[in-house]
């Protein structure tokens, strides 16, 4: 009877530490692909958030660069126009003057 009780139990306390290997090859796994898993998710969001700071940063530049170049280029036109108006009125005003004085006077020629 004794050793019949003693095969047993002997089963017994085997299988018992069958099941704590598997249970902590189970824990083990879960705990390494867990990890896995939050490190690459991790890695991907910091990845996007690079990348849309980068994309950000990129199109403020561009706005901004784009922004004084138009702001240049109007300043620079409406200094031109107003030249040529200028020169347009001045060469109006002396030309229609001397003619409106070479009818009555010849001084101007």
């Amino acid at each position: 009877m004794c050793y019949v009780v003693y095969g047993v139990t002997h089963y017994f306390r085997e299988a018992f530490i069958v099941v704590i290997v598997v249970v902590v090859v189970v824990v083990v796994f879960v705990v390494v692909v867990v990890f896995v898993i939050v490190a690459v998710v991790v890695v991907v969001v910091v990845v996007v958030v690079v990348v849309v700071v980068v994309v950000v940063v990129v199109v403020v530049v561009v706005v901004v660069v784009v922004v004084i170049v138009v702001v240049i280029s109007v300043v620079v036109v409406m200094w031109l126009w107003l030249f040529v108006l200028l020169f347009f009125l001045l060469f109006f005003v002396v030309v229609v003057d001397c003619e409106l004085t070479l009818l009555t006077d010849t001084s101007c020629a």
